[in-house]
């Protein structure tokens, strides 16, 4: 019994943060353009939420049949209150035999399945119960006609049952949980720091142009695979040299371009900073910026694994790591270098590099 429960909330856990890690870089370029500030809460509540959408689907459609021509279809229950009567029918029983009890536990499972809709509709959209009456119905409707058409005719008939009191009790989950939230607040989705230029901020920056020189490499090479093979060739036709070109040139180019223009890394410019102005000219703190930056980040990542290199590699990444910490204005290795603060794009006396 334990691996048919675990079993969609490990999925749930693994494809939304998957999700969530896909989508990191265009959810905080939206947040600072938007707020123009980013709190630790609302990235966990990203991944909660993301984690919760995956689980609504993995845990009311999964299993699927292993079979498109299914031997035995379900029915459908459309008499309301049909499923919850039937805990009626056990007037004397003991508290133990109720909290057993299959259609009482059915009707608080699928109350407790939407609660988390109602408390994320209020704190990220900043809505009521109204409209957690309306998702709820709406997507409680959507996941039972799934089941009913089989998933959309995939299947020959419904494997699992349409029932009405179900909707009801999503519902009711979604309102409820928006009624639990009124107290809380998602003060803690805004960051307190504004335009200041705190560690966390950087932080943000760093793990911005992490994720897009190594998630963004891996994810053109998967689309040129995708896209040779929907062509009608085969994965070997992409040699190996392109992929690495792919993978470590695209990248490298698009920090450089952002770099030896802005003054700012990709990520930085995500965060809505960029470096300003110091003792050298700019045709020169640029490109040591880069070097000493992501641009010497993908090289020794892209250099042999043997010699050196290696070595080299992970003294490059602590020494950036520990000057991000104890520099000014947490600008690092790169900003240390090339003498460029990094200061908010917003500042008014902001003298750009």
């Amino acid at each position: 019994m334990v691996g048919p429960i675990l079993t969609p909330g490990i999925l749930a856990i693994l494809i939304g943060s998957a999700g969530m890690v896909v989508a990191f870089v265009p959810l905080v370029a939206l947040a600072y353009r938007r707020d123009g500030r980013l709190g630790a809460l609302r990235i966990v509540g990203w991944f909660a939420a993301a984690i919760y959408g995956v689980a609504l689907l993995t845990y009311t459609l999964l299993p699927l049949p292993a079979h498109r021509q299914l031997a035995h279809c379900t029915g459908a229950q459309l008499h309301p209150l049909g499923s919850v009567l039937i805990i009626a029918d056990y007037p004397h029983a003991t508290l133990r035999e109720l909290a057993v009890n299959p259609a009482l536990l059915q009707v608080v499972l699928n109350v407790a399945l939407f609660l988390p809709l109602g408390a994320l509709v209020r704190w990220f959209w900043g809505r009521g119960w109204p409209w957690a009456l309306g998702i709820g119905f709406a997507l409680s409707l959507f996941i039972e006609t799934t089941q009913l058409t089989g998933v959309w005719g995939i299947y020959s008939c419904a494997y699992r049952v349409f029932d009405v009191d179900d909707l009801a009790a999503n519902t009711a989950g979604a309102v409820l949980g928006s009624l639990l939230s009124i107290p809380l607040t998602w003060r803690g989705c805004r960051h307190p720091d504004g335009t200041r230029v705190t560690l966390w901020r950087v932080g943000l920056a760093v793990g911005c142009d992490l994720l897009l020189m190594l998630l963004g490499g891996g994810l053109l090479v998967l689309g040129a695979r995708l896209w040779i093979v929907a062509a009608g060739g085969t994965i070997s036709a992409f040699p190996p040299e392109a992929e690495t070109l792919v993978f470590f040139g695209v990248p490298f180019a698009g920090q450089a371009v952002s770099i030896l223009a802005g003054s700012r890394t990709l990520g930085e410019g995500i965060v809505l900073l960029r470096g300003r102005k110091g003792r050298w000219p700019a045709w020169a703190a640029r490109p040591v910026k880069l070097l000493t930056g992501p641009g010497g980040f993908l090289v020794l990542l892209w250099a042999p694994r043997s010699g050196p290199f290696p070595i080299l590699f992970i003294l490059f990444v602590l020494v950036s790591a520990t000057m991000l910490l104890f520099t000014r204005t947490h600008r690092g290795l790169p900003g240390w270098a090339s003498d460029l603060d990094l200061v908010d794009v917003r500042t008014p006396d902001l003298t750009a590099a």
